[in-house]
């Protein structure tokens, strides 16, 4: 339920994105409820067969713009959730991931809670800064240096048609 919430507190995710219009646009999906987002699937290797279900290509026409495999086995399991990068960049999957981990403790607390939909475009004020000043601060003299990442030295890794990132987040 709580990835299900999450194309609603972010709504561009519940839909698919139409190039061949002028000017391109999002349309919302009307099957959000029909589509599994989460499947849950058996391995004894559980980051290669995560790895396997983020190469699978999206059904642009029906899938919405993540989706997620719980990969469990004996040992540990696997949560992969993999993203149309038409939706959102690294930095923007690392709030997605932030805010999907608060609608789950929310609805720890309160089942029956449903999130605002954030209809304004950027959740992060961060990304209120312009390209300019984003750049300007990088500029030689200028005394700033771009912030510390807290992303723990991802692996990247290339198999088949799709690139990914993989990173272990620890039990804290």
């Amino acid at each position: 339920r709580a990835l299900r919430l999450l194309l609603d507190a972010e709504p561009v995710l519940g839909c698919r994105f139409v190039a061949d219009t002028v000017p391109p646009v999002w349309r919302r999906l009307d099957t959000l409820d029909a589509v599994p987002l989460l499947v849950a699937l058996e391995s004894d290797d559980p980051a290669a067969r995560a790895a396997s279900f983020i190469a699978e290509p999206f059904d642009q026409q029906g899938d919405p713009q993540v989706l997620a495999a719980l990969v469990c086995s004996p040992s540990s399991d696997v949560l992969a959730l993999k993203v149309e990068h038409t939706a959102m960049d690294g930095g923007a999957l690392k709030e997605a991931l932030y805010l999907l981990g608060g609608i789950y403790r929310k609805l720890g607390e309160a089942p029956d809670w449903e999130p605002e939909p954030n209809l304004d475009g950027l959740r992060h004020p961060a990304a209120d800064a312009g390209i300019f000043e984003k750049l300007r601060s990088l500029a030689p003299g200028s005394g700033l240096t771009p912030g510390r990442s807290d992303w723990n030295a991802p692996s990247v890794d290339r198999r088949g048609p799709a690139a990914y990132v993989s990173a272990s987040i620890g039990p804290e």
